[in-house]
């Protein structure tokens, strides 16, 4: 199958949840190339649609070599993930080899690194955080520590997770993991 731009795929060949939304958002059309599944309404979207999606998601975690890693005797000093490696990366498979082949086309020639490479990993930030927030909590504001922000006296490895943003995120994260809706 050849891509050119006006493929048309369900939310049934890409699998992702967040791409299935993207699908239902974008359905303009009642047949799915991939999966050959027709329907009285609309259920596929144009295959750029999801690309854009897949694209995005991937500038959020990843970045061009050239701008994060240097450069030395002929290679990048770092990690590289060349071309479709960077759909294994973010766990994108789906099921359909003609779709997941027009997506990994699209990255033939592209190189990834991981954004801010030298920088804190998630866990060492989420990490100094913790620690901060334990140290409000234990040290200075025991009782009312969501309204506190660091006074410029311990900045420290936290990386700008404050007591009360690491409150405010763990906060998201469980109503956002939560199998009780209240």
């Amino acid at each position: 199958m050849q891509m050119n731009g006006r493929n048309y795929v369900c939310a049934d060949c890409v699998e992702d949840c967040a791409l299935r939304e993207v699908v239902q958002e974008h359905a303009v059309s009642k047949e799915c190339d991939y999966c050959k599944r027709r329907a009285k309404r609309a259920i596929a979207c144009e295959l750029s649609d999801v690309l854009e999606r897949i694209r995005w998601a991937i500038d959020q975690e990843y970045s061009d070599p050239n701008d994060e890693l240097p450069w030395d005797e002929g290679s990048y000093v770092g990690t590289v993930i060349y071309g479709a490696e960077i759909l294994g990366e973010i766990d994108f498979c789906p099921e359909n080899t003609d779709l997941l082949e027009d997506i990994s086309d699209t990255f033939w020639d592209d190189a990834f690194c991981r954004r801010d490479y030298f920088g804190p990993s998630e866990e060492d930030r989420f990490g100094c955080a913790w620690r901060r927030f334990k140290d409000v909590v234990q040290h200075q504001r025991r009782y009312t520590f969501w309204t506190a922000e660091d006074e410029g006296e311990f900045q420290g490895p936290s990386h700008g997770l404050t007591a009360s943003k690491l409150l405010r995120l763990l906060g998201g994260y469980i109503d956002f993991l939560s199998p009780i809706d209240i």
